[in-house]
């Protein structure tokens, strides 16, 4: 969740649920956003021990989280357990590139990555393959294509 700054991208229609390991995030997205008649809740919670239960969400959205989360595989276990069969799960991070120009230096980067506060090399092999998620769609985002979006489907 962070400070909230996409919550304004969320059509009125949708019901919000936001998570963030920090009360202060929460507090600065309250503040700008707390006064939607869409959202449900933000709490303080741990991406890789979600208390929601089973099947609960028919869409899931982790933005930015992948890399900075010490145990991604066990958050990508738990944003499949909280979506619903035939649900969606989209991610949207930073993944590394095999290889071209931006591959050495994120190989580089590594060394620094307990300084960056993330993990400069994170291959999309790291989320694909290591849960029952199939990969329904991926964009390329600004800036400089950097991030990207991969919407991940549960199977029904």
């Amino acid at each position: 969740m962070g400070t909230g700054m996409s919550l304004p991208l969320y059509s009125d229609n949708l019901r919000i649920s936001g998570i963030d390991l920090s009360e202060d995030m929460l507090k600065r997205a309250r503040k700008k956003y707390g006064g939607r008649n869409n959202m449900d809740d933000l709490q303080v919670m741990d991406a890789g021990e979600l208390s929601y239960p089973d099947n609960h969400f028919d869409v899931v959205v982790a933005m930015f989280v992948m890399t900075v989360v010490p145990d991604p595989d066990k958050v990508t276990r738990e944003l499949e357990r909280v979506t619903r069969p035939g649900g969606t799960v989209i991610l949207v991070n930073h993944f590394s590139a095999d290889t071209g120009l931006r591959a050495a230096p994120e190989r580089g980067l590594k060394l620094f990555g307990h300084r960056l506060g993330w993990n400069p090399e994170f291959p999309k092999s790291c989320v694909l393959g290591r849960t029952f998620l199939t990969l329904e769609g991926e964009e390329t985002l600004a800036p400089f294509k950097l991030f990207t979006l991969l919407r991940l489907k549960k199977a029904d």
